[in-house]
């Protein structure tokens, strides 16, 4: 009889220690809700930054972007960006230098946002086309041609705030901008990125 206890317990021990091993993989996976839905995100505040050989910090923004994001049907950590309207008013200011009205135009979709965690937002096969309109505080030719291109994946800077359900990118390095005068240099994205559709986006465990 002590041998039988002895070995249950034992057993008991062994399924305990298991389950402790199992439950770090398993607690604490996020998912994007509501499941199976298009949602409509804006950004008032959507912009870049970066330093240019030469110039000071280079920085542009938009007052008013819209992006239609699809959440998967089954629970993922992944979101779908599949329209990017950069609308509004966008003006880029090149250090000391030219101020230029733009046009920017999203492309190569779907791009991903995958949520590792609250503080660890990640945008990835961002590509973004920008045309800089020729005036009197933007000459013609500047920017290399007057267009610009944004491409690649952010590494670091992207929180999701669980208290007003926004997605916010604060100096997220990992981007870069593509120009003939430039050639290719490091930029910055930042932004805060609401849902406007109800119910609106979340990011649950």
């Amino acid at each position: 009889m002590k041998k039988f206890s002895k070995k249950g317990v034992l057993l008991f021990a062994a399924a305990m220690a298991l389950c402790a091993f199992a439950l770090p993989t398993t607690a604490g996976a996020l998912s994007w809700d509501p499941l199976g839905t298009n949602q409509t995100v804006t950004s008032p505040d959507v912009g870049f930054t970066t330093n240019l050989p030469g110039l000071l910090a280079t920085v542009s923004s938009c007052n008013s972007s819209t992006f239609g994001v699809t959440v998967a049907a089954a629970a993922s950590a992944n979101l779908e960006v599949t329209t990017a309207t950069f609308g509004g008013h966008c003006v880029t200011t090149f250090g000391a230098g030219p101020v230029c009205t733009s046009d920017a135009v999203g492309s190569n979709f779907p791009w991903t946002i995958t949520a590792l965690s609250t503080s660890n937002v990640r945008l990835d096969r961002v590509h973004i086309n920008v045309t800089f309109t020729t005036s009197a505080t933007c000459p013609a030719g500047f920017p290399g041609g007057n267009s610009v291109t944004i491409t690649g994946s952010t590494t670091s800077g992207g929180s999701w705030n669980p208290a007003t359900d926004e997605l916010i990118l604060s100096n997220a390095e990992g981007l870069s901008s593509h120009s003939a005068l430039t050639g290719t240099t490091p930029i910055t994205a930042r932004g805060t990125f609401t849902d406007a559709s109800a119910p609106r986006l979340d990011l649950t465990d």
